[in-house]
């Protein structure tokens, strides 16, 4: 699931969704999300915290630390499932299986019960007769992706949309960085 990293123009924020991804899509093609070197900070408008930190105006947030957008997992098969929702509806599928024990867990226990039980070759099956053949041989980590998806949605659907955190959050490189920068306090 794509995140924004770098600077985020609150003007996009004004034209609704088309301006929000229209926005990170320029940013996507211009280098900002790949390399913190791409990002474009207006250097007559710099500002200092009390704690000493750079500030720059206008009109974006430029991160004090940069995490770059992780594309290694992206492949074909992830893409194609993605673009037409197959990871998601296959979890819609998947709820009334398994709604009566979640709706009653603690968040802990419903990510426990969602952890033991494997959801790929359910995937598989169902977007191979959606027209969406799986390769020969799925990547590990992809595979932990998908599953995490699946279950993430899972969860979204008993427990509504703060099910999809503990299972999309866990495989976010920046939000890593960010627990880890926590712990830092002298950073900041």
């Amino acid at each position: 699931i794509p995140h924004p990293v770098g600077p985020m123009h609150p003007e996009a924020l004004h034209h609704g969704d088309d301006g929000y991804y229209e926005d990170i899509n320029k940013r996507y093609k211009s280098g900002e999300l790949f390399s913190a070197d791409s990002i474009k900070a207006d250097s007559t408008l710099v500002f200092h915290t009390v704690k000493g930190r750079t500030v720059y105006g206008g009109g974006g947030i430029v991160p004090d630390v940069f995490v770059p957008y992780d594309t290694t997992s992206a492949s074909k098969y992830l893409y194609r499932l993605r673009a037409k929702r197959l990871i998601y509806d296959y979890a819609l599928s998947q709820v009334e299986t398994c709604r009566g024990v979640l709706a009653k867990a603690s968040m802990p226990e419903a990510t426990g019960y969602l952890k033991s039980h494997s959801y790929m070759d359910g995937l598989v099956a169902y977007a191979q007769k959606h027209g969406v053949a799986a390769p020969a041989k799925i990547d590990p980590f992809e595979r932990t992706i998908i599953e995490n998806e699946v279950r993430a949605y899972i969860l979204q659907a008993v427990n509504n949309e703060w099910g999809i955190y503990p299972f999309i959050n866990c495989m976010d490189p920046a939000i890593d960085k960010a627990l880890e920068l926590f712990g830092a306090k002298s950073l900041y």
